[in-house]
């Protein structure tokens, strides 16, 4: 993609600039925000500005036009999200973060052509969340290379690589005057000492420090700052702010530099300097393939995408319950209870589910806003649509969508006139409890980047939910070639792992490695994946609860939630069923499709010992082959959530 990258100066929003280039991503322009004349730097949330006198010098080593913008707006917005989770809406008002909405309007009006926005984010939410909105806005795709690396790692590829990045901030932590003028080379036995002294962050994430590129690998010419003007804002010794301003600055030809490389050549020489991560985790790998094995063993067909061929029947009513704030709903179309299906448009399908949607959960003084997690059940022909359906469905959601699995079943007999195409299940919150998302968008070496409507994980109340993840490789979102089943097992899975982390405040179940790691599982044959993908986990994590030390009168000790698991049933074994005695709120029956959904019906009201009329959310989904961690090859398989 043709990238304009966004240039502050400092070594991480040129070293970007690199992974760009080695993933097939051409800078072609460079965008940096300044504080206005007169100014070295303002109280910014967002932006770097010391070294902004210089970066004209930095755009012509780099022999690119360089857009410029002046800051004019404040941190208005100061929460873990940016805009408004309603659909449609825009930015803060007056907010920092539209004066970068204005400085990338103004590079895409004048050259059309620039697809992605480059982006040195390493370890700021706030600054990735806010590039991505703007991003999102302008149909651009945000690229952030260094996301979620190792600092440790990450600072030392940056010397290996030859970036020659001089400290032009310092802002305590044990940094002072004196280290200001010095080469990341030079620093880093010193930041890797402050960081074991003080936790000092070694790419100086913690604002401890800032950076001003005088060489990098890119550059045609190198710079030489001529004259700087130390300017000291806290003298104090344990906390000295300090930083240089930047008087003149010299550019010095490189006659090294091949200047009639061509672009393969330059990805080439560059990829060969650069520390990529490896696609998989060196302290994951083992156990990830060795769980893919373990599947390897399962029945070959359940690895196998085979369309159902036998009659299924439709979903009579869409399903909703209740257990104190959380809602669950299941079987939602866009045909109510008892009306007669009709020939629908596509987007008149999916508009009518989401109708019939809001009517339900409305039953419940809940709305769109509540969901923490969509399933979307796609019929077989319906994933070649996904493209359409899901234009659609981003209508529906702003900032912080809920999270979202897709999968493809038979919806309805293939010899239905008025086939379904759509159903929805999924999960709602009506409490007062905090609600944080994770929707990272960017092309990185993390995870897989959720560009759309979904977030990668929401956590709320007790819960954890977690997109669906395919083995998408992070860098490109492509899948695995040549394919390999154990790959995508294994990278599908540290995906996962990776978002539990990244929403980790220490009290996630079932995050673990090992055979354990995801509790109560059930493996599905499906029509399709995603992307043609063979596997996708679809993941709920449960929060383990806080010791209560019971010598606290004021303490209010619950007893731990715990999931109550799955049933299984075996032909001819359906009349033994265990009786559930703990409140459920969801009920997934996957079934073969020769039961019926009557049946599944039946054996539900049955375990859960109450009238059909009490049933709580009931999913259906038909699957060929249908697999637990102790048996293969059952009939049914009930896979129960409780409160």
């Amino acid at each position: 993609m043709k990238t304009v990258g966004l240039l502050s100066g400092g070594k991480d929003s040129v070293y970007n600039l690199l992974h760009c280039i080695a993933n097939g991503h051409e800078p072609v322009a460079l965008a940096s925000l300044g504080p206005g004349a007169g100014k070295d730097e303002i109280d910014s949330y967002m932006y770097q500005t010391v070294g902004h006198s210089g970066l004209a010098s930095i755009a012509e080593a780099l022999q690119l036009p360089l857009f410029t913008h002046t800051i004019a707006g404040s941190a208005v917005n100061l929460g873990g999200e940016y805009g408004s989770r309603e659909a449609g809406t825009k930015g803060t008002e007056g907010d920092e973060t539209e004066d970068l909405y204005d400085l990338l309007k103004k590079v895409k009006d004048a050259m059309p052509e620039v697809e992605a926005v480059a982006c040195g984010a390493i370890l700021s939410n706030y600054q990735r969340v806010r590039v991505e909105h703007v991003c999102s806005r302008l149909k651009l795709t945000p690229i952030a290379y260094l996301w979620e690396r190792n600092q440790t790692e990450l600072l030392n590829e940056m010397v290996g690589a030859g970036m020659e990045s001089v400290l032009v901030k310092v802002a305590g932590a044990g940094l002072g005057v004196e280290h200001l003028g010095k080469s990341l080379k030079e620093m880093e036995p010193t930041l890797l000492r402050l960081n074991s002294k003080f936790q000092l962050h070694v790419c100086g994430e913690g604002g401890e420090y800032e950076t001003f590129t005088l060489d990098c690998p890119i550059f045609q010419k190198r710079l030489e700052l001529t004259k700087t003007t130390t300017v000291v804002s806290n003298p104090d010794p344990l906390s000295t702010i300090a930083h240089l301003h930047l008087d003149a600055c010299t550019l010095i030809p490189k006659p090294s530099y091949p200047l009639n490389e061509t672009w393969p050549e330059k990805q080439e020489r560059i990829r060969s300097l650069l520390g990529i991560p490896s696609l998989l985790d060196e302290d994951n790998e083992v156990d990830a393939i060795r769980a893919a094995y373990e599947l390897e063993s399962l029945p070959v067909e359940l690895r196998q995408t085979a369309v159902v061929s036998t009659d299924l029947e439709v979903p009579s009513s869409a399903r909703i319950s209740r257990l104190g704030d959380w809602i669950a709903f299941a079987e939602v179309t866009a045909f109510g209870a008892g009306s007669k299906a009709s020939v629908l448009s596509l987007e008149d399908e999916v508009k009518g589910c989401f109708a019939n949607l809001e009517a339900l959960l409305a039953t419940h003084s809940a709305t769109l806003l509540s969901l923490a997690h969509l399933t979307l059940y796609l019929s077989p022909t319906s994933m070649s649509l996904f493209p359409t359906i899901n234009a659609i469905y981003s209508t529906y959601f702003g900032s912080s969508p809920p999270t979202r699995a897709c999968v493809s079943i038979l919806l309805s007999p293939p010899s239905s006139p008025t086939p379904l195409r759509l159903k929805l299940e999924g999960l709602a919150r009506v409490g007062t409890d905090p609600r944080t998302s994770l929707h990272v968008q960017s092309l990185s070496y993390w995870a897989a980047a959720n560009i759309g409507p979904y977030s990668q994980g929401i956590a709320t109340g007790d819960r954890l939910s977690i997109a669906g993840q395919i083995a998408l490789i992070p860098s490109s979102l492509t899948l695995p070639s040549p394919p390999d089943f154990v790959t995508e097992v294994a990278l599908s899975r540290q995906h996962v792992a990776r978002v539990v982390a990244a929403a980790d405040d220490g009290r996630w179940r079932g995050k673990g490695e090992g055979g354990e790691a995801f509790g109560e599982v059930v493996y599905v044959s499906a029509a399709t994946l995603p992307k043609g993908a063979s596997v996708e986990w679809q993941v709920t994590c449960k929060r383990e609860q806080e010791e209560v030390d019971s010598e606290d009168e004021d303490a209010k000790a619950t007893p731990p939630s715990k999931p109550i698991g799955i049933i299984t049933i075996r032909a001819g074994k359906m009349a033994s069923v265990p009786i559930v005695t703990s409140p459920v709120l969801l009920v997934r029956a996957f079934h073969h499709p020769s039961v019926s959904v009557a049946e599944i019906t039946r054996l539900t009201r049955d375990f859960l010992g109450i009238p059909s009329g009490e049933l709580p959310a009931l999913s259906t989904i038909g699957a060929t082959f249908i697999a637990t961690q102790d048996e293969s090859d059952v009939d049914v398989a009930f896979l129960l959530m409780g409160e």
